[in-house]
């Protein structure tokens, strides 16, 4: 049993949003450790959103965003699976945003312990 508002990255490599308690209109978190060389389909995208990534020196960065107000419906489900190498050291700077742009908090859950990321402005 997981907390509200969790993201987890499964073994087979799911990023998986779990207990989610509003509509997602958008979202974006880096990843460190790993290269993405894709992005396989999972509810963001068949929700509508565009889903993209870019790759820098120490981390991956995804952004999903919609330009037609489609979203996310709440739920517990595989967010996008990811194709990378390198292995996942942490997940940081998790923003996802409700209707209007409103601020959702969603926690990294890592091997059992939550990981409340404290992002400052």
């Amino acid at each position: 049993d997981l907390s509200a508002n969790i993201l987890k990255i499964s073994d087979n490599n799911e990023v998986w949003i779990g207990n989610v308690d509003s509509n997602i209109y958008g979202f974006q978190f880096d990843i460190y450790g790993i290269e993405i060389t894709s992005i396989d389909d999972g509810i963001a995208q068949s929700s509508g959103l565009t889903v993209t990534f870019s790759n820098g020196e120490n981390y991956s960065r995804i952004l999903g965003y919609s330009q037609t107000s489609d979203f996310i419906p709440t739920a517990c489900s595989t967010l996008l699976t990811l194709e990378y190498t390198g292995e996942i050291t942490n997940v940081t700077d998790l923003v996802f945003g409700g209707q209007f742009g409103v601020p959702i908090n969603i926690d990294y859950y890592r091997h059992n312990k939550i990981s409340r990321e404290i992002k400052s402005e």
